[in-house]
C-alpha cells in the first residue's frame, strides 16, 4: 500500500472507533517491538510527603534507561489516548467511575478521606488521569498487536491495576489496567482466548476475581503467599483455588511459601506447568502483569528474580499467541532493579540474545510448591496429567472428581514424581535432613528503601512490648478475623485491614490514632497521610523485630544445601 492509502486506511479505522497507533505509517511497524510511555501518568504522585513506593520514577527511570540502552531507537513508540467510560466499565462498575471522575473537582480533605474508604491507595487531582491514561496505553499497544501492526510491546504504565477490582480500589491500585485490556480484546477486538500472566510479588486478587468464572481467559499467577500471611494475605491465593463455575482450571496460582525464590523457581514452574496448560489453551494473545517487585532488591518483595531471570520468561512466553505478547508494568520498587528489568524484558521482545542464568536447579520448597499446584491443577488438563509417580499413591486424575470449586486434592501424595526428583542435585538425594539454620536471613533489600523521616505522627507512636511478649498472630478485636492484622501503634490493639471490613481505617476515624503497624508484611503506614513510613531511627527497630518474629518460623522448616 502507498503512505496515502496507509493514511486513508487509517482515517477509516479511526472513524469506526478503532485504536490506532502515534504513526500513520503502520507498514513499517509490523515486524517491531511497541513502546508505550507517556509523561502524563507521572502526574499521580503523593504531594503530602515527600516519597511514596508507588511514584512518578518508576515509570521515568527505566523510560530512561531505555533511551541510555538504545532500545528506544528500535522501538515503535507510542502515546496514550484516554480510555473511554464504557472501555473501563466493561470491567468495573459504573458508580466506581463515577466516583473517580469526580476526583480533580475534591478538595485536599475530601480526598484524603476518599483514600480512607479504599484500601492502600492515595490521592491527588491527577490520579483519575494518571488512570485512564495507563488503561488507553494499554488498549492502544493492545490493538496494535493483536492487528499485527507490532510484533509485540510493553507498556510503561502507572498506576498499576491488578488489585483493583470491580467496585473499588486497592493496593496502589484504581482501574484493573489488564483486566480491561483482556476484556476490550475479547469483546471487541474478536480475541477468542487470552492468556494473563502475573508475575508480580503480591497476589492479583482483583484480576481473579473478575475472570474467576471466565473460561476465555487463563490467569497465571506467581506470587508470594507465604501460607497466607503475605499481603494481601488472602486465601483465595492458595493453589487450591482453580476457577468458578464453568471455568475449573482457568485459575492457577504459583503460590510460593516457607523460602525465598528467583530465577530457577520461577523459570522451573513456567517450564513444568504453565508452558504445557498454555500450549494446551492455546491463546491467541498473552498479557503479562508485570511486577517487579519480585525483583532481587525489591523493598517490599524480598524474592531474587534477576533481569535475566525476567528475559528468560518473557521469552518463553513469545512462543505462544503467534508472539502476541503484550506486558504491562505493575509493581516495583526498587528503581535500579526495575530500570534493568524492564530493559532485560524489551531486549527479550526485540529478539536478543538471552543472558545467562546463573542457576536453574530450583529449592526443595520452590519444588514442592510447583508439586503442590500440578496436584490442583492436573484433574483439568490433560497435558498435566500422568500415571502412577511409583511411590504407589494415587495420582489427581485417578481421584474422585469434586464438584467444589476449590481443589482438594493437595494432600493425595506427600512423594515427589520422578520428573521433580531428577531436577534435584545429587545432594539431595535419596533423603534430605530437616536442618535449622542458625540465624534468621532477613533480607537486606528489607531496608533498602529510602529511610527519610518526612511523618509528622511518628512522635505520637507508644513503645511496643518487647519481641518475646509481642503476638505477632493476633486476631481482629473487633470481628475476629486473622486476615490482614495490622497492630495500632497508639494503643496497642489489633484491627483488620482487610476489603471487606477495613476496621483499622475506621478505628484510624474514630480515635485519631494513625500510625499502624502491619502483622504480614510488615511495613509501617500512616494512615492520616496515607503513606508508608521509613522513619529508621524512630522505627527500624519495629520492622525488624516484626519482620523476624512473624517469619522465623517459617525458616526454621528450610531445607538447606551445603
Amino acid at each position: 500500500a502507498t503512505g496515502l492509502e496507509t493514511r486513508q486506511l487509517a482515517a477509516v479505522l479511526k472513524t469506526l472507533g478503532t485504536r490506532i497507533g502515534m504513526d500513520s505509517g503502520m507498514e513499517a511497524t509490523s515486524s517491531k517491538t511497541g513502546l508505550m510511555y507517556d509523561v502524563r501518568m507521572e502526574e499521580h504522585k503523593m504531594e503530602l510527603v515527600s516519597w511514596h513506593p508507588e511514584q512518578p520514577d518508576r515509570i521515568r527511570l527505566p523510560w530512561e534507561a531505555l533511551k541510555k540502552s538504545g532500545y528506544v531507537k528500535r522501538c515503535h513508540i507510542m502515546q496514550a489516548t484516554p480510555a473511554t467510560q464504557d472501555e473501563i466499565c466493561m470491567v468495573h462498575s459504573q458508580e466506581l467511575y463515577e466516583e473517580l471522575k469526580t476526583i480533580p473537582d475534591k478538595s485536599w480533605e475530601e480526598l484524603r478521606a476518599m483514600s480512607r474508604k479504599h484500601e492502600g491507595v492515595y490521592f491527588n487531582k491527577s490520579t483519575f488521569s494518571s488512570a485512564m491514561l495507563a488503561v488507553g496505553g494499554l488498549l492502544d499497544l493492545t490493538e496494535q498487536v493483536v492487528s499485527g501492526k507490532l510484533k509485540n510491546g510493553m507498556a510503561l504504565i502507572r498506576p498499576p491495576g491488578h488489585h483493583a477490582d470491580r467496585g473499588c480500589c486497592s493496593g496502589f491500585c484504581f482501574f484493573n489496567n489488564v483486566a480491561i485490556a483482556a476484556q476490550v480484546a475479547i469483546e471487541k477486538m474478536n480475541v477468542k482466548r487470552v492468556l494473563i500472566v502475573d508475575w508480580d510479588i503480591h497476589h492479583g486478587n482483583g484480576t481473579q476475581r473478575i475472570f474467576w468464572n471466565n473460561n476465555k481467559v487463563l490467569l497465571f499467577s506467581f506470587h508470594r503467599y507465604d501460607n497466607g500471611n503475605f499481603y494481601p494475605s488472602s486465601p483465595i491465593a492458595g493453589c487450591s483455588y482453580v476457577g468458578g463455575e464453568g471455568a475449573l482450571g482457568y485459575n492457577m496460582n504459583m503460590a510460593w511459601s516457607n523460602a525465598i525464590m528467583g530465577d530457577a523457581e520461577y523459570i522451573a514452574a513456567i517450564n513444568r506447568v504453565l508452558l504445557p496448560v498454555a500450549y494446551e489453551f492455546n491463546p491467541e494473545l498473552v498479557l503479562i502483569s508485570c511486577g517487579f517487585d519480585s525483583a532481587e532488591g525489591d523493598p517490599l518483595g524480598g524474592f531474587k528474580v534477576t533481569p535475566a531471570g525476567y528475559a528468560h520468561m518473557t521469552h518463553a512466553l513469545s512462543a505462544l499467541a503467534d508472539g502476541k505478547v503484550v506486558i504491562a508494568l505493575e509493581g516495583g520498587y526498587n528503581l535500579a532493579s526495575v530500570s534493568a528489568s524492564t530493559c532485560a524484558c524489551v531486549a527479550a521482545l526485540l529478539g536478543d540474545p538471552l543472558p545467562r542464568v546463573q542457576s536453574l536447579v530450583p529449592n526443595i520448597e520452590g519444588t514442592q510448591c510447583i508439586e503442590d499446584l500440578l496436584r490442583c491443577m492436573s484433574k483439568h488438563w490433560h497435558s498435566l496429567q500422568r500415571p502412577s509417580n511409583g511411590c504407589g499413591c494415587a495420582t489427581p486424575s485417578q481421584t474422585t472428581e469434586q464438584d467444589s470449586v476449590v481443589c482438594s486434592d493437595i494432600h493425595v501424595c506427600g512423594h515427589l514424581p520422578p520428573a521433580m526428583i531428577q531436577m534435584l542435585p545429587p545432594s539431595f538425594l535419596p533423603v534430605v535432613p530437616i536442618i535449622k539454620r542458625k540465624t534468621f536471613p532477613i533480607p537486606d533489600s528489607v531496608f533498602r528503601m529510602p529511610l527519610v523521616p518526612w511523618c509528622q505522627h511518628v512522635k505520637d507512636v507508644q513503645p511496643l512490648p518487647p519481641p518475646t511478649d509481642l503476638d505477632m498472630f493476633q486476631k481482629c478485636v473487633v470481628c475476629s478475623t486473622n486476615r490482614d492484622i495490622w497492630l495500632c501503634l497508639i494503643c496497642h490493639h489489633a484491627y483488620c485491614g482487610h476489603l471487606g471490613s477495613r476496621h483499622i481505617s475506621d478505628h484510624q476515624k474514630d480515635a485519631c490514632h494513625g500510625m499502624a503497624l502491619s502483622l504480614s508484611d510488615p511495613m509501617v503506614w500512616c494512615y492520616t497521610c496515607s503513606t508508608y513510613v521509613v522513619d529508621d531511627e524512630m522505627l527500624g527497630y519495629l520492622v525488624f523485630d516484626a519482620f523476624k518474629k512473624r517469619f522465623a518460623p517459617l525458616s526454621e522448616q528450610c531445607i538447606v544445601s551445603s
